[in-house]
């Protein structure tokens, strides 16, 4: 019982953890993405491109 209890803990905990890196990665693919379309001009259609991919 006690084993099945930590099985348990360690899934949420992995699932969590999972959850934080999937977020982390999202903000930081969105930040790189906004500094290397404020830094160079880009086509409209790349752009329009993009969001639509991000939504």
């Amino acid at each position: 019982m006690i084993i099945l209890n930590w099985l348990k803990h360690l899934q949420l905990w992995s699932y969590l953890t999972m959850k934080q890196i999937a977020v982390a990665w999202c903000f930081c693919y969105w930040y790189w993405t906004a500094q290397a379309l404020s830094s160079c001009n880009v086509e409209d259609g790349y752009v329009e491109r993009l969001f639509h991919v991000i939504r």
